[in-house]
């Protein structure tokens, strides 16, 4: 009868335990990866982000439903929008090369020291990834 007791009580405080872990795990990882939401270019370039690197100025000016996500320690950055598509003058101007796609448009450009993919598709969904060069 010790015995599952013992079995019993070793388990339950290996639930605990388990449990305990994962929200500071998933607590870790919201302070490691911070995420943003922004309704409008206007209230991204308030933010201050963009001053500071995570979000570079030139995605379209008529950007909205902005949903950032940057890794700290990686110095990555993830991007979800929409925009008008007939908006791409500021991208075009400030990065390297395009790539046409079927359904959209990939630039290349460079920010703060990173590569930036900013993928604009027809439909006015976009997106933005950086990373190390």
């Amino acid at each position: 009868m010790k015995k599952v007791i013992v079995g019993i009580v070793v388990f339950a405080g290996i639930i605990i335990l388990f449990g305990l872990m994962r929200e500071g795990l998933e607590w870790m990882s919201s302070e490691e990866m911070p995420e943003s939401y922004f309704e409008d270019y206007a209230a991204a370039k308030a933010s201050g982000l963009m001053d500071t690197g995570w979000i570079p100025p030139y995605i379209p000016k008529t950007s909205t439903k902005i949903a950032e996500q940057h890794d700290l320690d990686s110095h990555r950055v993830y991007m979800a929008f929409e925009y008008q598509p007939d908006d791409l003058h500021e991208t075009r101007k400030a990065c390297e090369r395009e790539k046409p796609m079927k359904d959209g448009i990939a630039f290349g450009c460079t920010y703060f020291g990173f590569h930036v993919t900013i993928t604009l598709y027809k439909n006015g969904k976009g997106t933005l990834t950086s990373a190390l060069r």
